[in-house]
């Protein structure tokens, strides 16, 4: 009869320690942020701005420039972006993904 008791009492402690241990993850993992309150996005100040507005009316400036003097837009962005398919990984995802029965 104690020992029932002293083994349900052991699995109900494994139990709690898991389901906090759990939570405490979570937490640690960023998943209980609070997204009202605001605390992962803060308000800019005045002076970075400031700072951001000089900046943007530099970059259109020289965007301005760039098309004028005949530049086209894939070299404003920074070149082609070619991407190349890995063959063995495209052939597994296909066949993974494929008509099954």
């Amino acid at each position: 009869m104690i020992l029932e008791l002293v083994g349900q009492l052991w699995l109900v402690l494994a139990a709690l320690t898991c389901y906090y241990s759990m939570r405490a993850t979570y937490r640690e993992w960023g998943y209980n942020k609070n997204i009202t309150t605001g605390d992962n996005m803060s308000k800019q100040s005045k002076a970075t701005q400031r700072k951001l507005q000089c900046i943007k009316a530099a970059r259109g400036v020289e965007r301005e420039q760039h098309f004028s003097g005949g530049g086209d837009l894939v070299s404003w962005r920074g070149g082609t972006r070619t991407v190349t398919v890995d063959r063995k990984k495209q052939q597994s995802k296909s066949a993974c993904r494929g008509k099954w029965q």
